[in-house]
């Protein structure tokens, strides 16, 4: 594990005012975070890892895109459905001796693939689209590869289950049973995970997005408003960043600015309030949005809702150059 790196402790509690994410700078800082949050909040580290950092987070343009982070998710369905497609997408990689490592969660499994480094995040999402049909039960979530996408640390104890199972790195031979798997992460497992295959992913390249056709279409929304597919990317994970957070508010704003709809004298603060309706709905759905504060939130929009000099939704250039984009979709090129 590199340093400095990102990690963040969300508490597993409703309505609990989470933290922010901060970055430690050693393998002493990353141990004291452990000792303060292990066994209290969920312990979360980015998944990749970067070269350059601001103040308070790493400088996105600085990642390091060399691997692809793959997590099987249950959302409700029985976890034997999320054991059985890792099962099938190990056996896909170990066919071609692709590396990877296998971990439980806790409540579903993650699993890293490693690549040759790439300047481009698009050509990790084509492999990424490759390996999707390959989990015919849909619990492989899409919202895995993107560039600030935070992963759990390993022998830490996921504080959403029940029985406060440990997040543990997995053999193959591990991927048996459910009840196997649950009872190995009663305990934390120290030993190193096993990196299987020898083979580095060598990314397909994606085609140029000005040239490429329509590779994404729109996404089901969460409440009323469309959302673009890499807004929803960033957005639907536990813990989005600030800048994602502002992005999907001047993206609504937006909407809701040029709508032609007649509103009354105090115009802003209708569009507020739609917008923090928007995002509540978004915070509603399970292991989304775990900081979410109505009061916290509407105080951050309320900003860019009155601001009429600026925050204007970004452009698709803008979160292309960012690592936010997912494919193209019906908004290349803006008009």
């Amino acid at each position: 594990m590199k340093y400095p790196r990102e990690v963040w402790a969300g508490s597993h509690l409703s309505k609990k005012q989470q933290l922010k994410r901060q970055i430690v700078h050693s393998k002493d800082g990353f141990k004291t975070f452990l000792e303060r949050f292990n066994n209290k909040m969920n312990c979360y580290t980015s998944v990749y890892d970067y070269r350059r950092f601001g103040s308070n987070e790493a400088v996105v343009s600085s990642v390091i895109l060399d691997r692809l982070f793959l997590d099987f998710d249950s959302h409700g369905k029985p976890l034997d459905l999320s054991l059985q497609d890792t099962k099938l997408v190990v056996d896909y990689l170990v066919e071609n001796a692709y590396e990877f490592e296998i971990f439980f969660s806790g409540n579903g499994f993650h699993v890293f693939v490693y690549g040759e480094i790439s300047d481009n995040i698009r050509d990790i999402q084509q492999f990424f689209y490759k390996l999707y049909p390959i989990a015919v039960n849909g619990t492989l979530d899409k919202s895995g590869v993107q560039t600030r996408r935070l992963r759990r640390i390993p022998n830490t104890v996921n504080m959403n289950t029940e029985e406060c199972l440990y997040c543990i790195p997995l053999k193959r031979g591990d991927l048996t049973t459910v009840s196997n798997i649950i009872a190995l992460a009663k305990e934390p497992t120290f030993s190193p995970p096993i990196r299987y295959g020898k083979n580095k992913v060598s990314w397909p390249k994606a085609p140029s997005i000005s040239v490429a056709p329509v590779e994404i279409s729109a996404v089901e929304r969460v409440g009323k408003l469309p959302i673009l597919p890499c807004l929803n990317n960033s957005i639907m994970v536990e813990n989005p960043t600030h800048q994602a957070r502002y992005y999907l508010v001047s993206w609504y704003r937006t909407l809701l600015a040029e709508n032609k709809k007649c509103y009354d004298a105090d115009k802003n603060a209708q569009i507020l309030d739609m917008i923090v309706n928007e995002i509540k709905k978004i915070a509603e759905h399970d292991g989304v949005w775990l900081d979410w504060d109505e009061e916290v939130t509407r105080y951050h929009a309320w900003y860019t809702v009155n601001n009429d000099g600026g925050y204007m939704a970004p452009t698709c250039q803008k979160l292309i150059s960012e690592g936010y984009c997912v494919g193209k979709c019906w908004r290349f090129p803006e008009v």
